[in-house]
């Protein structure tokens, strides 16, 4: 897909080749493993605290048992052909001695088969169900059992396995459709993204690419005034600024496919906040309005607050340009405070209001759009008429 790019030289665009592929591989195993160690120890210590007790009255053999069935119990959330095997060893090993007493750990038998199963491990989770079910017959024989109430048990217990087995299967079969959908919205997701970066490209990218040509062929007239060829030189610089956001935005759709990964890593106007100050006091000055900075924030702030200001700050200038009066002072304060918690960034925005304008405490857009910004950092703003001018303070947490 070609992207436009606006280079160093001085009357040029230029199309480039954007191909990058973005991957965004799923939890890890090792990942997985951790979250389940603790649902895993939870199981192995309530099976362990529920059996026990009756198992030790029975017998140190059934203790042990019904130990090793409650540990077996916790790995089939970490590793269910290792938590069938185990199972199995625990209902086998002590039938060379005597049938254990082990209660309901007896149920961790399907448990391990339906995990088997539920991941995608089916010919494990059959022999694990076949090598269960013969020795919980043989225990049944072992304890004097008659034929009939054998072959009922038998009975139960290939119900029984069977039943974890296709339960295990369902569960597959829920979480591949949850992959595949979540595969689909991804793709879907992907494709908007490539969408919308090129009807950037075509509409926007274009038209601020076409300003500066017509700017810098305006600034190479030999009859230009000086005044105009500094208006011609200033609406170069601000399409060519827009014209790398823009670029810079294309970048990040193109290269990313979820919705946590857009737009962190676009570049910032400036880097540090004073930086941000005394371009809006150059952009403002430009435009015939007298700006007295006020700056008692020189800590570096996080990058997520400087990015958010920065945005906050460009619609503030873009209001005092529409509605302010260029014969009034515009200031601008920043303080950090730390007085009531946290530290925060303080900022206040006095500008004066020209004669024909009704500017209403709500705002348009551009102020809904400041406060949609600083919700998620837990930001305010606050807006009012103050004297002959109007007031704009944001409260930021650093």
């Amino acid at each position: 897909m070609v992207v436009t790019r606006i280079t160093g030289v001085p009357h040029g665009v230029e199309d480039g080749e954007n191909a990058r592929a973005a991957t965004h591989p799923g939890p890890t195993p090792k990942s997985a493993m951790r979250h389940a160690l603790l649902p895993a120890a939870i199981v192995t210590v309530a099976l362990a605290f529920v059996t026990l007790p009756a198992a030790i009255n029975q017998s140190v053999l059934s203790a042990a048992t019904v130990v090793a069935l409650a540990i077996a119990g916790g790995l089939c959330l970490l590793h269910p052909v290792g938590a069938g095997v185990l199972a199995g060893l625990a209902l086998t090993l002590p039938l060379i001695h005597e049938p254990p007493f082990v209660g309901i750990a007896i149920f961790v038998s399907p448990a391990s088969v339906a995990a088997c199963t539920a991941s995608s491990r089916l010919r494990a989770g059959l022999v694990i169900g076949v090598w269960h079910m013969t020795v919980l017959s043989l225990s049944t024989v072992l304890s004097g059992a008659s034929p009939a109430q054998t072959i009922s048990e038998l009975l139960v217990w290939a119900v029984l396995l069977g039943l974890a087995a296709g339960a295990g299967l369902w569960v597959r079969h829920l979480v591949d459709r949850v992959a595949a959908e979540r595969a689909r919205r991804l793709s879907d997701l992907a494709e908007q993204r490539h969408m919308l970066a090129r009807e950037l490209h075509d509409t926007a990218v274009r038209a601020t690419t076409e300003v500066v040509l017509f700017a810098e062929t305006a600034a190479q007239r030999q009859d230009v005034e000086p005044d105009s060829l500094r208006e011609f030189q200033r609406i170069s610089r601000t399409a060519r600024s827009a014209t790398s956001e823009l670029r810079a935005l294309m970048d990040s759709l193109h290269s990313a496919e979820q919705l946590d990964v857009c737009l962190a890593d676009l570049p910032l106007a400036a880097a540090t906040w004073p930086d941000l100050l005394d371009r809006a006091r150059g952009q403002l000055n430009a435009l015939g309005f007298t700006v007295r900075v006020n700056v008692e924030a020189e800590d570096p702030l996080p990058k997520d607050v400087l990015r958010t200001m920065s945005r906050c700050l460009d619609e503030i200038r873009a209001n005092v340009v529409r509605h302010g009066d260029p014969a009034v002072p515009v200031t601008l304060m920043s303080e950090l405070s730390d007085d009531t918690g946290p530290r925060r960034l303080e900022l206040v925005v006095l500008n004066g209001i020209r004669a024909d304008e009704d500017v209403t405490l709500s705002g348009g857009a551009g102020l809904d759009g400041i406060r949609e910004r600083l919700q998620p950092l837990g930001g305010t703003l606050v807006t009012r008429h103050e004297a002959a001018g109007f007031l704009t303070q944001i409260s930021i947490p650093c």
